[in-house]
C-alpha cells in the first residue's frame, strides 16, 4: 500500500513452509536391508520493497529479502545408505537498490544498481557419524560424506550502470558491472578420510560389516571384515583451521543495438566482455612443481606427453572472454500474422566454486594416500599411528600426497547458442510457433588423474596389485582440473496457444529432443571417466538430461459462481541414468564400466535382467573384458495430471476471500527419478536389482498429494 499517495509505495510478504516426509533407502549391494527415516523440510521467506517517485524523472526502488531452509535428513535418492545423508541448513540475504533517471527529453534512461547478495550454508554428517570415514566400495558408498562438515559463505557486493538511448531507428544500450565476490568458511574435506576398494566384498561380508538396524550407528559396524578388500586410504592433515578465503572480483562490459533496419525487419546486435580473474588463480596458493612421466605416445586431451608438470601454479587467468551475439525478427509481408526469427551468440560462465576452493586449500594441506600394506588393522588404523603433529614436526616422512591443481591452460567455459523459427497467428486468439534450437558448450570442466602410466597393452593405466602405479612416488592421485569437456543439444520446441476468450484459454507445448550428448559430468576430486586416458572421446554419450519427448497441456476455465478451474498434463518419455559395474580394475577411481577384476583379471559374465532389456541400450550379456556404454539405462516414462480450483467469496465492497483446492498427480501415476544402476559379476542379488526404481524425493516424482488453502 501507499506510504505517501502517488509517491512512496511499499510491499511486504512472509511465507512459512513445513514439509514432513519419509526417506526410504535400500542400497543395492545390501540386498534385504532397507530403512525408513522421517525428515522435515522447513523454510521461511520474507520480502519487503519500497518505491519512491523522487521527481517526475527520478525513481528509487529498494528491496530486500531473507530466506532460510533446513532439512535434518537430506538424501538424494534411495540407492544410497542412510549414513550418506546429511543435516543441511541454508540462508540467503539479498538487498538491491535501483535508481533510474530519464534524461534528454525522454530518449535516454540512466539506471544505477547496487546491492548485496549473501548465501550461507552448512552441510554436516549425522551427529552419530561425525568423524567416521567413507568406504568407497564399487557399487556402494557408505559412511559419512568425506567432504563434510562444511560451513561456507558466498558474499557478493554488486554495482551496475546501464545507459539506454533511443535514436531514430536504433535502441542502444551500454553498460558495465562489478561484483565483489568473496567465498569462504571452514571446509573439513577428507579430515576423516575415505577408503578405496578394488572390488566389492561378497554380500555376506558386507551384511556382516554393516548389519541391518545399524545404519546410523557406526559403533555396531564391523569394518575389520573389509580389510582384505581395501586398496588405500586418503586422509588430509592441516596445521590450520581448514578455512577457505577466496576473493573473486568479476567484471563485465556490454554494448547492444536493436536496429529497425526496415519497417518489417529488426536486427539485434551486441557484444559482451566478462572477466573472472581469480577463478583459477585464488590468493594463497603455494606454487609447486609436480613432474610426472606418463609414458603416453601421443597427446590425450589435456594430458601432456612424456614428462609434464602438474603442480600448483599462480597467474592462471583468462582475460579474453568476448561474446558477440546477433539476431533478427522479420514480419513476413508486413501482415503482422507471421514472423520469422532467429539468432546466434556466445555466453561465458564460471565453473563451480570447488575449482577455485580446492587448489587454495589443498596446496596448504598435507593430503596423504596410504596404500594397503597387508596389516590386519589397516582399515581401522590406516596411518599406523602417524598424526598431524608427527608430519608437521618432520618426525616422519610425508606419505604420498593427493593433489588438486588446475591446468595452466584452464579457460572459462562458454556456450554457443543458435535458433531459427517462426510464429504464426491462426485467428484473433490462437497462434502457434516452432523453433529449431542448438547449443554447444565448450571448455567444460573435467578432472584427470595425471599421476598414472599408460599401458599400451591394455589401453588403461598400469596397475600395481590392486592399486594404480604412481610414476611420481611422492604423490598418490594428482587430480588436475582441465577445461576441455564438451556437451551439446539439438531440439525442436513448439507450442499452440489459445488466449482467453469466452472464459476459456488453453495451450500445449512439445519439445522433441533430437540429440543431447556430453563426454562426462562436470567432475572435481575424482576422475569420472571409465578409462582415465580416454576421458573425452571414450565418454562421449547421450546425456543424463536427454528426454526424447516432453509434452505439457494446460487449460483454464472461468465458470459461474466465481469458480475458476485449471488443469495441467505433463508427459516425459524418460531420462537416461548412469550405469556402472561394481569392480575397480587397474586401481581406478570413479565410475567403472569395464567388466574386469581389480588387477585386470577375468570376471564372470554378467546377464542383464530380461525385464530391463527394453530400456537398456547395451549388450544383454556382458562378457569379461567388455565395456558397457555410458548412460545406457533409460528411465520409465513420467506422467501426471494436476488440478487447481478456486472459489471467490465476496463480502461487499472490495473485500473478498479466495478458497483454494489443489491436487497434484491426480491419478497417482508412478513416477521415478532414481534407479538401481549397479551391475556386479560376483553378486547375482545386486544385478537382479539393476534397473529397478528407487526413492527420489524431488517434487516431480511424488505420489498424489492435495492441499487446501484460503
Amino acid at each position: 500500500g501507499p506510504i505517501v499517495k502517488d509517491k512512496i509505495h511499499y510491499f511486504a510478504s512472509y511465507e512459512y513452509e513445513r514439509e514432513p516426509g519419509t526417506a526410504f533407502q535400500s542400497p543395492s549391494l545390501l540386498p534385504g536391508q532397507s530403512s525408513s527415516v522421517p525428515y522435515q523440510n522447513g523454510q521461511k521467506s520474507f520480502l519487503a520493497r519500497v518505491d519512491d517517485q523522487l521527481t517526475t524523472v527520478d525513481r528509487l526502488s529498494v528491496r530486500g529479502s531473507f530466506w532460510t531452509w533446513a532439512n535434518p535428513f537430506f538424501v538424494t535418492n534411495g540407492t544410497i545408505p542412510p549414513s550418506e545423508s546429511s543435516n543441511q541448513t541454508k540462508n540467503a540475504t539479498n538487498v538491491l537498490g535501483t535508481w533510474t533517471k530519464v534524461m534528454n527529453g525522454g530518449n535516454r534512461l540512466l539506471e544505477i544498481k547496487g546491492g548485496y547478495n549473501g548465501f550461507h550454508w552448512t552441510n554436516a554428517p549425522q551427529d552419530s557419524l561425525l568423524g567416521t570415514p567413507e568406504y568407497r566400495i564399487p557399487g556402494l558408498t557408505i559412511g559419512a560424506p568425506y567432504n563434510y562438515p562444511q560451513t561456507l559463505k558466498q558474499d557478493n557486493w554488486t554495482g551496475r550502470v546501464d545507459m539506454s538511448w533511443h535514436k531514430d531507428k536504433h535502441d542502444l544500450k551500454i553498460g558495465g558491472e562489478y561484483i565483489h565476490v568473496h567465498d569462504g568458511g571452514p571446509w573439513y574435506i577428507q579430515r576423516a578420510g575415505f577408503f578405496n576398494f578394488s572390488t566389492a566384498p561378497p554380500a555376506a561380508i558386507l551384511s556382516a560389516a554393516f548389519p541391518a538396524g545399524s545404519e546410523l550407528d557406526p559403533s555396531k559396524w564391523n569394518v575389520s571384515l573389509l580389510n582384505p578388500y581395501v586398496t588405500n586410504a586418503n586422509i588430509n592433515f592441516t596445521q590450520g583451521d581448514w578455512t577457505i578465503d577466496a576473493p573473486r572480483p568479476t567484471y563485465a562490459l556490454w554494448f547492444g543495438d536493436n536496429w529497425r533496419a526496415t519497417s518489417n525487419l529488426t536486427l539485434n546486435l551486441g557484444i559482451r566482455w566478462d572477466a573472472d580473474p581469480n577463478m583459477a588463480s585464488p590468493p594463497g596458493i603455494v606454487a609447486s612443481n609436480i613432474l610426472v612421466n606418463n609414458g603416453l605416445p601421443a597427446a590425450y586431451g589435456s594430458y601432456q606427453t612424456g614428462i609434464g608438470d602438474y603442480g600448483y601454479k599462480e597467474g592462471i587467468r583468462d582475460w579474453k572472454d568476448v561474446a558477440p551475439r546477433a539476431g533478427f525478427s522479420y514480419n513476413v509481408g508486413g501482415s503482422n500474422d507471421l514472423v520469422i526469427r532467429g539468432g546466434s551468440g556466445i555466453y561465458f560462465a564460471s565453473p563451480v566454486s570447488n575449482v577455485t576452493f580446492s587448489p587454495q586449500l589443498y596446496s596448504q594441506l598435507v593430503s596423504a594416500q596410504f596404500v594397503f600394506d597387508g596389516r590386519p588393522d589397516f582399515i581401522t588404523n590406516p596411518t599406523n599411528g602417524i598424526t598431524a603433529a608427527n608430519i608437521f614436526s618432520g618426525q616422519v616422512k610425508v606419505p604420498a600426497q593427493t593433489v588438486r591443481s588446475i591446468a595452466p591452460d584452464f579457460k572459462s567455459p562458454y556456450n554457443w547458442q543458435s535458433s531459427i523459427g517462426f510464429q504464426k497467428q491462426i485467428n484473433a486468439v490462437t497462434g502457434f510457433d516452432v523453433d529449431l534450437t542448438h547449443w554447444t558448450e565448450y571448455r567444460d570442466t573435467r578432472t584427470i588423474d595425471a599421476n598414472l602410466v599408460y599401458n599400451p597393452a591394455t589401453g588403461y593405466n598400469v596397475a600395481s596389485g590392486a592399486n594404480a602405479f604412481r610414476p611420481n612416488a611422492a604423490y598418490g592421485p594428482v587430480f588436475v582440473f582441465t577445461s576441455d569437456g564438451k556437451r551439446d543439444q539439438t531440439a525442436i520446441a513448439s507450442s499452440l496457444t489459445r488466449r482467453m476468450r469466452n472464459h476459456f484459454q488453453a495451450g500445449v507445448t512439445w519439445t522433441l529432443m533430437l540429440e543431447m550428448k556430453d563426454n562426462g559430468t562436470v567432475g572435481y576430486g575424482t576422475s569420472p571417466a571409465n578409462n582415465p586416458f580416454d576421458y573425452l572421446n571414450g565418454e562421449w554419450a547421450t546425456s543424463l538430461d536427454f528426454q526424447r519427448n516432453t509434452i505439457r497441456v494446460w487449460a483454464l476455465a472461468q465458470m459461474p459462481w466465481d469458480i475458476n478451474a485449471s488443469v495441467t498434463y505433463f508427459y516425459g518419455s524418460g531420462n537416461r541414468f548412469a550405469d556402472s559395474i561394481a569392480t575397480a580394475p587397474y586401481g581406478k577411481t570413479g565410475t567403472n564400466r569395464l567388466n574386469l577384476a581389480g588387477n585386470g583379471g577375468v570376471e564372470p559374465a554378467i546377464t542383464v535382467p530380461a525385464s530391463v532389456l527394453d530400456r537398456w541400450d547395451g549388450p544383454a550379456i556382458i562378457s569379461s573384458g567388455d565395456t558397457i556404454p555410458r548412460n545406457a539405462l533409460e528411465g520409465l516414462p513420467l506422467e501426471k495430471v494436476d488440478l487447481h480450483i478456486t472459489k471467490d467469496v465476496k463480502f461487499g465492497g472490495n473485500r473478498r476471500v479466495q478458497l483454494v483446492a489443489e491436487v497434484f498427480n491426480l491419478f497417482n501415476h508412478a513416477n521415478y527419478g532414481a534407479y538401481n544402476v549397479s551391475l556386479s559379476p560376483t553378486s547375482a542379488a545386486t544385478t537382479a536389482l539393476f534397473g529397478t526404481p528407487a526413492t527420489n524425493s524431488g517434487t516431480a516424482f511424488v505420489s498424489r498429494q492435495g492441499q487446501l488453502g484460503f
